[in-house]
């Protein structure tokens, strides 16, 4: 079907062409899945070759040249390369050494297929660079081209499985500094201007390319067996001194563990970063060429422990798409999310313990869960993985259910697995993918074999579903008042028919004690024999452990005690989970508000004291009656 579409959007072209008049109607903006999926086909073996002539002057535009090669699998339709900007910054086109007439339209530059050969082509396109994402300053610039902005800059076939090898030459002002994913192979002067060229790099996807330049610093160091560099512009001479070597230290640090975990050495040529001021995201994964917020890199002596963490994490995220998302990337970018979720996790594993004395388990609780919930209760509510039908919607698929629900998600995920089935399997799905595109399913069935559990149902229903999880419960008592059975159920939220299989604990409170009971839910009914015969609790608290998702039973009469939990984890959920159940109307608002201005008066946690207080906003502008709030 797929096909079939686009020969009938390249057929159009073709008999527009003959008549001088291109379409506008059939070929579409952006990067459509179907042409994508075609042109992945159609096309292999890709080269670009470019050059960008960057001027001092900020006024002045980027004179720029592409040589592309590539090969053409079959003939039957002409190539179309992506390039979003006005078609009078296409200066021309040459086909296999003719010139061409330049036909651009939608976004789009069609090579007509008369002029094409079966095999290797070569095309070459003298250009002005766009600059939609061309972030440029008076004296630096840096490129940002994730997700489809690579044909904001320049002519190329945008779309994450269609890997090429990039060779790059920039000529810039002799005063600037110029980093990208390979090394440096020479640099001629010319005046007032010098001409680096680079190396070939190794193959990446479009969104990964990239370059920076300009007035930085430079600075390069060995903390192992690898040398990196960095540019930056900070000049507060205190924060360099005490952040450099703790820069350096944390990438060696995460490539040291990354490669003893996915069993694969690093993949590229080198491992540079750059500080940028004012960087639109904490970090950027772009092959051997890393960009970061300046300010999120360097600190001071003042830097909280969580301060420290936090670039510690981002350092960690940033280095762990070195192989999540870069060696091995998403087919479409309906698996974006793959490589964030995988980046967040490795990043917890990596930096974790070495900073013992914050609660881990705490801290991803409270950013996550709230998140998630408050998505995932909406009617609104999508997927983890979503549909994707262009590149220019990609934006659309961002949001708290790629960043919050998935990774508690993979937490169950390796936990069905097991700790060590789980690492093997993505070390088979790293060393089968190297250097392709790979979709979530086929790492699913890698691990599938893995497990006794049924891996890709497991998946359908947490990855390809949405909404979450109702428990309820069941206990009964003989006279001794010892359980004599306790069943605890689910049915989705949204009425459909499914189950989540997840684990999470259950806390039995006793006046001097108290018992953790573990669940293994694999159905929409589960019975927890291991309670059988306890005396009866005083209160029970659901998902303890906050590894479990939904919401779960409580009672108004177990409010009081919450705040007196010894384990912060077990405590805080409790707060998420009355403020669920409240929304749900198992809990009266009143109620809720009274317990939560209870937790505010007595709780030193300051994650908690936070969490709390946005509850205690939210309910009392939003669920109290005027005549409660004055009371």
């Amino acid at each position: 079907m797929r096909t079939l579409i686009y020969l009938g959007l390249v057929l159009s072209i073709l008999c527009s062409c003959k008549n001088e008049q291109h379409s506008t109607t059939t070929l579409k903006a952006g990067v459509s899945e179907e042409m994508a999926m075609y042109r992945s086909s159609q096309i292999s073996d890709v080269h670009y070759n470019l050059s960008f002539n960057i001027p001092a002057e900020l006024k002045e535009t980027i004179p720029s040249q592409l040589l592309l090669n590539f090969n053409v699998e079959q003939l039957q339709e002409p190539v179309i390369l992506d390039f979003k900007e006005e078609t009078s910054k296409i200066k021309s086109i040459s086909i296999n050494g003719k010139n061409a007439t330049i036909l651009h339209k939608k976004e789009h530059i069609i090579l007509p297929k008369e002029h094409l050969i079966t095999g290797k082509n070569t095309v070459t396109i003298a250009f002005i660079a766009g600059e939609l994402s061309l972030n440029r300053n008076e004296d630096y610039l840096y490129t940002l081209l994730v997700p489809d902005r690579a044909r904001t800059l320049f002519p190329c076939f945008d779309q994450p499985n269609i890997k090429a090898r990039y060779t790059l030459n920039i000529t810039a002002p002799k005063d600037w500094q110029v980093l990208c994913g390979t090394k440096e192979i020479n640099s001629t002067s010319k005046g007032d201007y010098i001409e680096y060229k680079f190396d070939t790099s190794d193959q990446m996807s479009t969104y990964l390319f990239s370059f920076v330049a300009g007035k930085f610093k430079s600075v390069s160091k060995k903390p192992d067996n690898m040398e990196m560099s960095m540019l930056y512009r900070e000049t507060d001479t205190t924060k360099i001194e005490y952040s450099l070597d703790s820069i350096f230290d944390l990438h060696q640090q995460s490539l040291s563990f990354l490669e003893d975990y996915t069993s694969y050495p690093f993949p590229f040529q080198k491992m540079d970063y750059a500080a940028i001021p004012g960087f639109q995201y904490g970090g950027m994964e772009h092959v051997g060429a890393i960009q970061y917020r300046e300010s999120s890199l360097f600190l001071d002596e003042g830097a909280t422990a969580n301060k420290k963490l936090s670039r510690a994490k981002l350092i960690a995220h940033e280095t762990s798409h070195m192989w999540f998302g870069d060696l091995v990337t998403m087919n479409w970018f309906n698996d974006v999310w793959m490589k964030e979720v995988f980046a967040n996790f490795m990043a917890d594993k990596i930096m974790n313990p070495a900073f013992p004395n914050i609660d881990h388990q705490l801290a991803f609780m409270i950013t996550h869960y709230p998140n998630a919930y408050g998505e995932d209760r909406t009617l609104g509510t999508n997927p983890i993985r979503q549909k994707l039908d262009n590149l220019n919607n990609a934006g659309s698929l961002y949001g708290s259910i790629i960043y919050n629900k998935a990774p508690i998600m993979m937490r169950q995920l390796e936990t069905v697995l097991g700790k060590e089935a789980f690492k093997e399997g993505i070390q088979e799905y790293i060393e089968t993918f190297a250097f392709k595109n790979a979709e979530w399913g086929e790492l699913i069935e890698i691990l599938d074999k893995k497990s006794s559990t049924d891996i890709i149902a497991w998946s359908s229903i947490w990855v390809n579903n949405s909404s979450r999880p109702i428990f309820n419960d069941e206990i009964t008592y003989d006279d001794n008042d010892k359980i004599t059975s306790f069943t605890l159920t689910q049915t989705a939220e949204d009425s459909s028919e499914h189950a989540w299989s997840q684990a999470f604990d259950i806390l039995f409170i006793y006046p001097d004690s108290s018992k953790t009971l573990s669940v293994q839910m694999t159905d929409a009914t589960y019975q927890i024999k291991e309670a059988i015969g306890l005396p009866k609790p005083i209160s029970i608290v659901y998902n303890s452990n906050a590894e479990g998702y939904g919401v779960f039973p409580l009672q108004e009469k177990d409010l009081d005690l919450i705040p007196t939990l010894d384990n912060q984890v077990a405590r805080g959920y409790s707060y998420i989970n009355i403020y669920e159940n409240m929304l749900n109307g198992t809990i009266n608002p009143s109620a809720a508000i009274q317990l939560f201005s209870k937790g505010l008066n007595t709780e030193k946690n300051e994650l908690l004291i936070n969490l709390i207080s946005r509850y205690t906003t939210s309910v009392f502008w939003k669920y109290l009656t005027e005549e409660q709030r004055a009371f």
